[in-house]
């Protein structure tokens, strides 16, 4: 996968919450979510990667997009587009980054009611 950084980052650009199910988005969803991919691996590219902790560019040099996070590692700070605090959740075992104003839980589906004799 793209890693935590860049998939927090694209789906918050993409407005997708980390809990959706990727078998419930919309053709328009995936499109966006797509673009934000794109985005968010290039603005990482021109930022030569994010140095968290020892990453080193080929050159030596440090990484700068850890700098640029609209989402990533910012719990407890205030979103760049709203204003709501981000709150850090757990999916699939791994720290992830959600603005709940800009990324709208998804709701609960409901159980199917089965038919008679199922």
């Amino acid at each position: 996968g793209v890693g935590n950084i860049y998939a927090d980052e694209a789906l918050f650009r993409a407005g997708i919450h980390p809990l959706r199910p990727a078998g419930r988005l919309t053709t328009s969803e995936w499109a966006k979510f797509r673009d934000a991919v794109e985005d968010a691996l290039t603005a990482g590219i021109e930022a030569k990667g994010a140095s968290i902790d020892d990453f080193r560019h080929i050159d030596g040099a440090r990484g700068s997009f850890q700098d640029r996070f609209l989402i990533h590692r910012r719990e407890g700070k205030p979103c760049f587009r709203c204003g709501t605090v981000i709150k850090k959740i757990v999916v699939g075992g791994r720290g992830t980054y959600v603005c709940e104003r800009c990324q709208r839980k998804p709701r609960a589906s409901r159980p199917r009611a089965l038919a008679p004799g199922q």
